[in-house]
């Protein structure tokens, strides 16, 4: 019937987080008020989507209702380093019981540490751990602490988007296209000029642990650098990455993904190309940046696909020469 006639499971928690430094979800989710960078919550995942990165890591995106008698739900995503930590917290009390067979799903109960994030569209928060200890109070200078996030020019100057995204959100389409387009070079509207440098966002940075994954192909094992020959460089050749954007009937909304689709490409600096595709009732609108670049790596695709909801909507083309 979609309520309990008990009392919810997580009512069995109260007690403990009510010594804690806990926000109410319905607060962060009340577009009225204020809200915080850094969040803890608590309460019981009542929904869980897993997804597979391009690289075969598993993140996962949950829905988790608060323990306060508003009951406010928020979605909480997971990239594949915390939900790595997180199974590995449930490994950890499985082990001490042996009677124990929990996991994370729906019916859980979990305390949730990250920072609040809106720029996808809806209020999410971005996780950074996840818990099964509910007897330590926090006190509130030990959650942790949000990554600045880049915006893009127009976002900075306070001005609405360029007139060509306007356009492709609110305008006339082309026919329906079966496949993405390949790059045109549109002589309709204005680039955007080169953000600023900012810091260069990574979800599942962890500063504790060493980041080798992107080092170069001529680090050798014992650390000597070798300097790349000829035929390396001519195969490093730019991609040009595409996202696909399925426009609802928020055209706010739709801005707002947009706007953060941009802003997430453009701060991974490096040589490749990206496109966006704006679908809207069956049209496609390809948008091309042909002044700016990106990086197409691991890291870039799982905040991508955070924002679209799934690797489908990825696609990494060889750029032309």
């Amino acid at each position: 019937l979609g309520f309990y006639l008990s009392g919810r499971p997580v009512d069995r928690y109260r007690r403990q987080f009510k010594g804690q430094n806990l926000r109410k979800i319905a607060d962060l989710i009340d577009p009225a008020l204020t809200k915080p960078e850094a969040v803890r919550v608590a309460g019981e995942v009542t929904d869980l989507r897993k997804i597979t990165t391009r690289k075969g890591d598993m993140m996962a995106v949950l829905s988790l209702e608060d323990w306060h008698d508003s009951a406010g739900v928020i979605e909480v995503v997971l990239f594949p380093r915390t939900y790595a930590k997180a199974l590995d917290a449930f490994a950890e009390r499985n082990a001490a019981d042996p009677a124990a067979t929990r996991s994370l799903d729906e019916g859980e109960i979990v305390l949730i540490s990250g920072r609040y994030d809106e720029s996808r569209g809806d209020p999410q928060i971005i996780a950074e751990s996840l818990s099964l200890d509910f007897t330590a109070a926090v006190a509130a200078d030990a959650v942790p602490q949000p990554h600045d996030e880049l915006e893009p020019v127009w976002a900075e100057n306070g001005d609405e988007p360029p007139e060509a995204i306007n356009d492709a959100l609110d305008g006339d389409f082309p026919p329906v296209i079966d496949q993405l387009p390949p790059a045109p070079q549109p002589d309709d509207f204005d680039p955007l000029e080169e953000p600023s440098k900012g810091p260069i966002l990574d979800a599942s940075h962890d500063e504790s642990v060493p980041n080798t994954e992107d080092e170069p192909a001529w680090v050798n094992g014992d650390g000597q650098l070798s300097m790349p020959n000829q035929e390396q460089r001519e195969e490093a050749k730019p991609r040009t990455i595409s996202v696909t954007l399925l426009t609802s009937d928020d055209p706010q909304k739709d801005r707002r993904k947009l706007q953060h689709i941009h802003n997430t490409m453009v701060s991974y600096p490096g040589s490749d190309r990206f496109r966006i595709v704006i679908v809207r009732e069956g049209d496609s609108t390809p948008l091309d940046f042909p002044t700016l670049t990106t990086n197409i790596s691991e890291a870039l695709q799982n905040d991508l696909i955070a924002i679209v909801g799934s690797d489908e909507f990825i696609a990494i083309d060889q750029a032309p020469s």
